[in-house]
């Protein structure tokens, strides 16, 4: 999928609001991990999920593609 398309914007932008909803979900549950859910940042990395301790690299189809199996799937990936 070509980065700048409709397409991929539109599955991006969904992917981004899974990521937040996991946080959201994880912030009301575990209230002491406020700053570190909060700090990090959503970044598009082709083919990744992961983190380096201050950002989020995420490829919307895995996002998307995780959430659509378990929707607590991707939740678990965040606190991990």
């Amino acid at each position: 999928m070509d980065k700048t398309s409709p397409q991929f914007e539109k599955a991006d932008a969904l992917a981004v609001e899974v990521l937040k909803l996991a946080r959201s979900t994880l912030l009301i549950n575990l209230r002491f991990l406020d700053m570190a859910l909060s700090e990090f940042s959503f970044i598009y990395a082709p083919d990744m999920l992961g983190t380096d301790g201050k950002n989020l690299y995420y490829d919307p189809k895995i996002v998307l593609s995780m959430y659509k199996k378990d929707k607590n799937s991707v939740t678990r990936l965040y606190l991990h």
